[in-house]
């Protein structure tokens, strides 16, 4: 009988190699003690050269950190790469629902794998497309630029085997992995010098369904892609993956909503708390106390905190009158001068979805919350509401830490609605989401434990042969000593996802297929750094090259505030009382950096 893994409902399987000795499956009870032995073994077998990916699992090793990737789109042990296990995130998945044009409700979704909901590989004919496909593929972008730098040479498999093509005999897709086509024809051969298009430095793609051989299904294929960037700074704490969901059905779908799971564990999984960052579209997990105290899987008083940053979702309904994105331009987006561009379809201009809803549960709660076993939690979820699918109220705010916080209610007003929870001291100053005002909202550490939370957005359509994309990326602060009440180990992990969030380029993404280190160039181009000081209301910037620079700040309707002067490696403050409110635009004039920040 197969042992099951800390949540109970998903068996974890490990397989051994040495040489002489026949690979083994190893099922091992005890979660930390299985993770404190198997993931160091799986690090020591990619970084001795052993990639090929065993039983439709791989494991990408970076830095001081890894993450594994399943064949059925699960993501799952995030952790801190240590003498012993710290964990970050135990498991995330995507969550899609949509209507019909006979208005019936389908749903793709799962948790831990329980409720089967996700087969590997594309949608296909083949009764043997899940076991064919039941792999991940991970490259190195070291690997591809040997190959391109000695043609002749014998080819990697993982470049002769990267599944650009679909068997269509079987009705699978054509393309399927990007690739770069050297000779233009349309055709993956790497003889020829075609080679696997990655985004970063190491990635790992793979893609799913919910159609092969289920009895319910919305024809949906999903291709992922889940990389990391070797830049250096904070992005040695970061990686991201890259979503691209097809509509392989013969059904328009509107009133699709699109949403991911996500179990963090901060190191000893029974004591975490989540929180909200609205601005910067971040779900984010911390201890409840100053002490991680779990048997070799804590972080003790030096506290670790990881989070989730919606980067990009999916493009938005034309004019919906919504300010989907949160910058102050509805139904338009912001050029880099600070413009506010309407919408338009002939020219492909669209708003796109940040984050628009959030929500927490804790899995073993009386009565248990389980999307699995009650598969219309998905739906009220998805929907932006409670688990019973009543809205969610707003409780008292206290401040970080504070037992006088209250959760939010899922039972019937009094109460303001929020589309999210434990928001902390971030809200939508556009007043599209709620709240609309800074709430000093956090989680009460009385309800810290094994909690899941829950991040979506939508609605929008999916017409039949279509396609929408999603970008996130999950990123962790470690601290390097005992912080204090106020820092929790969340003042360096929310500076991480400013920069995450702010530096990332939305047109840039796996599957555009550019064949270079792409997205957050911030370590290499950032001329300066800057935050807004609340008690002081001030911008702060800080000069980090060695040429003055000029600034220009603007409102977000393109209203020019004031010019700034930099001085080489100088620091400045720019007070604003004297200045409106809002989201401003920071645009230094040679055009090498502009940013957004919001002043209050």
């Amino acid at each position: 009988m197969d042992h099951v893994s800390k949540k109970g409902e998903k068996p974890i399987r490990a397989t051994l190699f040495s040489a002489g000795v026949n690979k083994s499956e190893l099922y091992l009870d005890n979660p930390y003690t299985m993770k404190n032995f198997i993931l160091p073994l799986a690090i020591c077998l990619s970084l001795s050269g052993f990639t090929q990916s065993t039983n439709g699992v791989d494991l990408l090793a970076f830095k001081n950190f890894y993450f594994q990737v399943y064949s059925d789109g699960t993501v799952r042990d995030f952790s801190k790469q240590d003498i012993e296990f710290r964990s970050l995130l135990y498991s995330c998945q995507i969550w899609l629902q949509g209507v019909d044009d006979q208005f019936q409700l389908f749903t793709a979704a799962q948790t831990y794998g329980n409720r089967v909901d996700f087969l590997p590989g594309p949608i296909s004919n083949d009764p043997n497309a899940s076991a064919k496909y039941d792999r991940v593929w991970l490259i190195n972008k070291k690997t591809i630029s040997d190959f391109r730098a000695n043609p002749g040479a014998p080819i990697p498999s993982i470049i002769a085997d990267w599944p650009a093509h679909g068997d269509t005999s079987f009705g699978e897709a054509t393309n399927l992995a990007p690739f770069v086509d050297v000779n233009n024809d349309g055709i993956y051969d790497p003889q020829n010098g075609d080679y696997p298009c990655i985004p970063g430095d190491k990635a790992i793609f793979f893609m799913f369904n919910d159609l092969n051989g289920l009895a319910t299904d919305m024809g949906i294929e999903i291709h992922g892609m889940a990389y990391v960037l070797d830049q250096g700074g904070y992005m040695d704490s970061t990686f991201f993956i890259d979503y691209k969901i097809f509509n392989r059905s013969t059904k328009k779908y509107t009133n699709m909503r699109l949403g991911l799971f996500s179990d963090f564990d901060i190191g000893g999984s029974g004591d975490d708390l989540i929180g909200t960052d609205i601005q910067h579209s971040a779900i984010y997990g911390y201890n409840s106390d100053r002490n991680d105290s779990q048997p070799l899987a804590g972080f003790g008083y030096s506290l670790a905190s990881a989070a989730m940053i919606w980067l990009k979702g999916p493009d938005a309904p034309y004019f919906d009158a919504i300010d989907n994105d949160r910058d102050g331009c509805i139904d338009g987006i912001i050029d880099p001068n600070g413009n506010c561009v309407p919408e338009d379809p002939a020219s492909g201009i669209n708003e796109h979805w940040e984050l628009s809803n959030s929500f927490v549960y804790e899995g073993f709660s009386t009565p248990a919350i389980s999307p699995e076993n009650d598969p219309q939690i998905f739906t009220h979820l998805l929907m932006g509401n409670c688990h019973n699918g009543m809205p969610k109220t707003e409780g008292n705010g206290a401040g970080l830490w504070d037992f006088s916080n209250l959760p939010f209610s899922c039972s019937p007003p009094p109460g303001s609605i929020v589309d999210f929870v434990y928001t902390g001291n971030s809200f939508d100053p556009t007043g599209t989401f709620k709240p609309y005002v800074d709430l000093n909202w956090f989680q009460p550490p009385g309800n810290g434990g094994d909690i899941k939370a829950f991040g979506g957005s939508g609605p929008f359509d999916l017409d039949i042969g279509s396609s929408i994309e999603l970008s996130v990326a999950y990123t962790w602060h470690h601290a390097d000593s005992a912080q204090s009440s106020v820092d929790a180990g969340l003042g360096g992990l929310l500076n991480k996802v400013r920069r995450v969030k702010t530096n990332y380029d939305p047109q840039i993404n796996a599957f555009n297929c550019i064949p270079s280190t792409i997205g957050l160039t911030e370590e290499k181009l950032s001329l300066f750094d800057y935050y807004y000081d609340y008690n002081k209301k001030s911008i702060e910037l800080i000069n980090n090259s060695r040429i003055s620079l000029q600034l220009e700040a603007y409102s977000i309707n393109g209203q020019k505030i004031t010019d700034i002067s930099l001085l080489p490696n100088s620091h400045a403050s720019i007070n604003t009382s004297s200045y409106p409110s809002g989201i401003w635009i920071l645009r230094e004039l040679q055009g090498r950096q502009s940013v957004k920040i919001l002043v209050r």
